[in-house]
């Protein structure tokens, strides 16, 4: 479906991806041209077109920042800075090291990940990620 929106991503968008298992089954699809996001979305905005097409870049390289695409105008009347807070250092996840997980899994460490900063602790969240109780 996506590839029915956006079109097929280009040989340069593929090669940017880690693994060669997906630049392999990518290849398996005949190329598509896209009907566009605002063929599909015709109702929307054109700056959350804008937004939408820098945040749906195949290729990671290409792709807006999350620090950017909240600063896009799009977010401007909804956005307010002064309630935002920074990590204080780099959150690593640990589940991101096992190659595969289902998708219950990944529901699971991600409320555990949500309630765990609620309750503001961050030992509790890299011990469920590691699959601890």
């Amino acid at each position: 479906m996506i590839f029915d929106v956006l079109g097929s991503p280009t040989d340069d968008e593929v090669e940017q991806l880690n693994r060669e298992d997906a630049r392999t089954y990518l290849r398996c699809f005949a190329p598509r041209r896209g009907l566009g996001l605002r063929r599909r979305l015709p109702h929307i905005s054109g700056e959350s077109i804008d937004l939408l097409q820098q945040m749906l870049c195949f290729g990671p390289l290409d792709r807006i920042s999350a620090e950017d695409a909240l600063g896009h105008t799009f977010l401007a009347d909804i956005r307010d800075t002064s309630l935002e807070t920074k990590a204080k250092e780099r959150i690593d996840l640990d589940f991101d090291r096992k190659p595969h997980h289902t998708e219950q899994e990944l529901r699971q460490i991600f409320a555990d990940e949500v309630h765990s900063r609620l309750r503001g602790g961050f030992a509790a969240t890299a011990k469920a990620a590691r699959g601890g109780a």
